[in-house]
């Protein structure tokens, strides 16, 4: 990460690899005037041009300026264009805590050609900047000796196929190692935390959850992970 720029009401930071600029309000903002808000959105919006990100976080948890109500036309105008024109994809605003983020003012024309999404939790909103899922969590097992191969692949193709059905913003996927290893490692991709609680809740995880736990050889080992790199992030 390399801060690219430092003034009075916010810092701009640049992710090469991953594409993504970043913008930090500082608390100043709440002596900011209306006029020196729309000079600091042109300086981000014009900074996304220039180096042609492909995603773009705000982080408003220090923001404390309250826009004015000729704001949203005056960006509509003025500032969409310029993400546009830079190809972000994807624009995600950080902020505190679990509350609601507020309220989104009508859309004008230009649309925005991007996503936008909102977090409280950094790593989750650079994670899907970069890949466009929020989570990504593996888990690993190795099998008893005396469960049935093909039992157990028959139980995990049932429940990939039902994640595959009822919920789209999951990606699943389980890996077998080769060589009679024994062992597998399942790679969850979600869009969203949501996503992934919505899944935990299904009856037919939990199931599954059931179903695979006296199988094992050891408690399966899940872990959350975040993106260092990514190929999706240069396509």
């Amino acid at each position: 990460m390399t801060i690219i720029g430092e003034f009075p009401f916010q810092a701009i930071e640049l992710d090469p690899g991953a594409r993504v600029l970043t913008l930090r309000w500082r608390p100043s903002t709440a002596t900011m005037s209306a006029d020196e808000f729309r000079e600091e959105l042109l300086r981000f919006a014009d900074a996304t041009v220039e180096h042609r990100v492909q995603g773009a976080l705000i982080d408003v948890r220090a923001f404390a300026h309250k826009p004015d109500s000729a704001l949203a036309p005056w960006r509509a105008i003025h500032i969409i264009p310029r993400y546009n024109r830079a190809g972000i994809r994807r624009f995600a605003f950080l902020k505190s805590g679990d509350g609601l983020p507020p309220s989104k003012p009508a859309s004008r024309p230009p649309q925005p050609a991007y996503e936008e999404r909102w977090f409280n939790d950094e790593a989750l909103a650079r994670n899907w900047l970069s890949t466009g899922a929020a989570l990504q969590i593996t888990v690993e097992y190795e099998l008893r000796d005396d469960v049935e191969l093909e039992a157990l692949r028959a139980g995990v193709g049932e429940f990939v196929r039902e994640i595959g059905e009822r919920h789209p913003g999951v990606d699943y996927c389980s890996l077998e190692a080769l060589g009679g290893a024994r062992s597998f490692v399942h790679v969850i991709t979600c869009a969203t935390p949501e996503e992934l609680a919505r899944l935990q809740a299904a009856p037919f995880f939990k199931a599954f959850a059931g179903f695979l736990a006296p199988r094992c050889a050891a408690a399966p080992k899940v872990t959350r992970r975040r993106v260092v790199a990514s190929t999706s992030a240069h396509r």
